[in-house]
């Protein structure tokens, strides 16, 4: 993997837990309101956003150590 992708990954998944943190508290205080509809949607975007981009940094420690052992033999 180029390494800038795995900085922009990281970043990525940083800035996307901000806003999250923010809509968690505010899905619950708005709760059965016609504005929580809204939050909810993007709370889902930003959690699937998240959880792609943490499950590429989990898998990217046996990615890395996949290609070293590749390119030995």
């Amino acid at each position: 993997m180029p390494k800038f992708l795995k900085i922009y990954v990281r970043k990525v998944h940083r800035w996307l837990a901000i806003p999250t943190i923010v809509l968690i508290p505010l899905m619950i205080v708005t709760n059965k309101t016609p504005a929580n509809l809204k939050i909810q949607k993007f709370l889902q975007i930003f959690m699937l956003a998240l959880a792609v981009t943490g499950l590429y940094l989990l898998i990217l420690p046996w990615w890395s150590k996949w290609n070293k052992k590749k390119n030995n033999k």
